[in-house]
């Protein structure tokens, strides 16, 4: 069995009430990027949860602790939701999808078909259980390794960098919060160092009476 990484305790843990992970439009943003970094190891050999570990870590430096689990369905629940816009778009192409995610997607999963991906992806020895094999390439073959591994287009929306700039605000308030926190611990111990030396010398000055 795999074992997930004790998370540091500057990274925030994003949750609602009932324990499930809170996806802002700006982690998805994070996750998506880390993601199209992942592509190639994720349709490799390796175990795919080794992979989901590596871009759990990947969140955490950016301050958002989530386990290796969260990110694969994440994935998993994200993969299902392009393949139902590229549906609706078809092969002809119609209108364009409404969902904010699926342009970025489409970047590096859209020369793919992607298939079967309702099964479980936990230890996987074989690309297969993932992308094709589960990936097929399209017809026209025009797919090539630049397209999955090659840098984001460079044209970049305004809305990317408010909420890549949301994540850094996020991730600067809470180690403001952390450095409170050690401030009052040492506050905390200074104010107890001192009683004890307090009450130390009081109880030598009682014995020398």
């Amino acid at each position: 069995m795999d074992l997930v990484p004790e998370n540091s305790s500057s990274a925030k843990k994003r949750t609602t009430a009932g324990g499930r992970v809170k996806w802002s439009a700006a982690l998805e943003c994070l996750l998506i990027d880390i993601w199209q970094e992942k592509i190639e190891d994720l349709r490799g050999p390796r175990k795919n949860s080794h992979v989901y570990m590596e871009m759990a870590e990947s969140m955490k430096e950016a301050g958002i602790e989530l386990g290796w689990g969260e990110i694969r369905t994440k994935l998993e629940n994200m993969t299902k939701k392009y393949r139902i816009e590229k549906n609706k778009i078809g092969p002809s192409g119609g209108a364009p999808s409404g969902w904010q995610h699926f342009n970025k997607l489409n970047s590096f999963l859209g020369c793919y078909r992607i298939n079967n991906m309702e099964q479980s992806t936990l230890d996987n020895d074989n690309p297969d259980e993932y992308f094709s094999d589960i990936i097929e390439m399209d017809l026209d073959g025009s797919c090539s390794s630049s397209t999955l591994s090659g840098p984001p287009p460079k044209k970049k929306k305004k809305t990317d960098i408010s909420l890549l700039a949301e994540i850094a605000q996020e991730r600067l308030e809470h180690q403001k919060d952390h450095h409170v926190r050690q401030e009052k611990m040492v506050q905390d111990l200074i104010s107890t160092q001192t009683k004890f030396q307090n009450d130390l010398l009081e109880v030598l000055k009682n014995k020398n009476k």
